[in-house]
């Protein structure tokens, strides 16, 4: 069975920051369950320094990785995920402490 996954750049800054998040899942858009799927996040740091982390999570995955980022930069992640649950949407989220600043579905 072959999921595909649309190229998810949504991005919902939480505040005033406008922080955003790029994310793009698997290979051509397309994973499969139970095997490893690449996924690919862009944080875009504009207003404030972030000191954090970004959370992915897909069906019964979740990866934290940790991001400390001066305004004005942009990090690039590389997460591997594997689940056999797999949902049509990764759920990824920017946190500076405990405040949700963008989110991306």
């Amino acid at each position: 069975m072959v999921v595909a996954l649309a190229l998810l750049t949504v991005s919902h800054p939480v505040h005033a920051q406008s922080t955003s998040l790029r994310v793009d899942a698997g290979i051509d858009g397309r994973v499969r369950p139970s095997r490893w799927a690449p996924v690919h996040v862009e944080v875009s740091v504009t207003g404030h320094d972030i000191d954090g982390e970004v959370l992915v999570q897909w069906g019964d995955t979740r990866v934290h990785r940790a991001v400390v980022a001066p305004a004005g930069s942009r990090i690039d992640l590389l997460v591997y995920l594997r689940s056999a649950e797999p949902q049509t949407t990764i759920d990824t989220r920017l946190l500076n402490g405990d405040t949700l600043v963008a989110r991306a579905t």
